[in-house]
């Protein structure tokens, strides 16, 4: 039996524009192919047009930030998310954007599941609150304590501003939400049709990380 594998020398940091060539492929290594599509990068030779979008929304949204979990000795990142700080009440941004590359019956879904996913979202995450739009570890760094560092430093930045969290949790997520004080807000998500073909929950952090269970079910 081999001896359990020491953690990485972990740091957090902002992601900056030279990192986002490392990122996409991350994300796109770290989803599934129906996810990847959703998001604007089905396949490796996206890696441009995805890597641009990232950035056109990070250098013009004042909502939007972006933080990374990098391997400091070996210079890789390790893990990705994306939050958005709503400090004005309902999502005051312009909120998910259908992918602008895509064409014909790509582009139609894709029009269709952002105005689905946004009209969804606004009737439910409402008042000011901090939002995890995307969570990615890698393949190669996964249960090390890459996800735990990024989840630290969204709800701690939450309760600096105090703040409640929002996530669209996937299955395999809500143990690592349940953690740092999310539970299951109003059980499946009306969007779940149109995402990826994945179930997904909304999950909500109070502002002092509440977390109740009854009957097995997160709260």
């Amino acid at each position: 039996m081999s001896p359990p594998q020491a953690r990485p020398n972990f740091v957090v940091e902002r992601v900056q524009p030279v990192d986002l060539d490392q990122i996409v492929e991350l994300i796109h290594d770290s989803f599934s192919q129906e996810e990847s599509a959703l998001i604007g990068c089905p396949d490796p030779s996206y890696y441009p047009n995805y890597r641009e979008r990232i950035l056109e929304v990070m250098e013009s949204d004042p909502c939007d930030i972006w933080i990374q979990v990098k391997d400091v000795e070996k210079g890789k990142i390790a893990a990705v998310s994306n939050w958005r700080v709503f400090m004005n009440g309902k999502p005051d941004d312009r909120g998910d954007e259908p992918v602008a590359y895509y064409t014909g019956e790509d582009r139609e879904d894709s029009e269709r599941s952002a105005r689905f996913m946004n009209e969804n979202r606004r009737k439910v995450m409402t008042g000011p609150f901090v939002y995890l739009q995307l969570c990615n570890t890698s393949p190669d760094y996964r249960h090390m304590g890459a996800g735990s560092l990024m989840m630290q430093w969204g709800v701690d930045l939450a309760d600096a501003l105090f703040l409640p969290g929002w996530i669209e949790a996937s299955v395999e997520g809500t143990g690592l939400y349940k953690a740092f004080g999310f539970y299951l807000q109003g059980g499946r998500a009306p969007w779940v049709a149109h995402c990826a073909h994945e179930e997904r929950f909304q999950v909500q952090r109070d502002r002092w990380g509440r977390v109740e269970e009854e009957e097995g079910v997160i709260r």
